[in-house]
């Protein structure tokens, strides 16, 4: 995955990553197909490249796009995880020993 922070100061990548991580995933995940299909014209990447040019960050349209992309799919896999350890979680507390 691209690292913003190389191209971007910090501040920059994070407002990207929270602006992603207050989506909800399930929503993010159909996105990563419009973003695919749709590029720098999908209304989020419109978005999130006004709000960065807005703060002074300057990247390439491309950049971002990847960028986007690959923490969706990070965010997805975390969530899966997430859902997978609270599975674990309530079947080991309602297990009878």
């Amino acid at each position: 995955m691209k690292n913003l922070n190389e191209l971007l100061n910090g501040t920059c990548e994070d407002l990207v990553n929270d602006y992603l991580e207050e989506k909800d995933i399930l929503k993010l995940s159909y996105e990563h197909y419009e973003i695919i299909k749709n590029g720098s014209k999908h209304p989020m990447i419109k978005e999130l490249l006004d709000k960065l040019r807005n703060m002074g960050c300057e990247v390439s349209e491309e950049d971002l796009i990847d960028y986007v992309l690959e923490k969706i799919k990070v965010l997805a896999v975390q969530h899966l995880y997430d859902k997978y350890v609270d599975t674990i979680s309530v079947k080991k507390s309602t297990s009878f020993n």
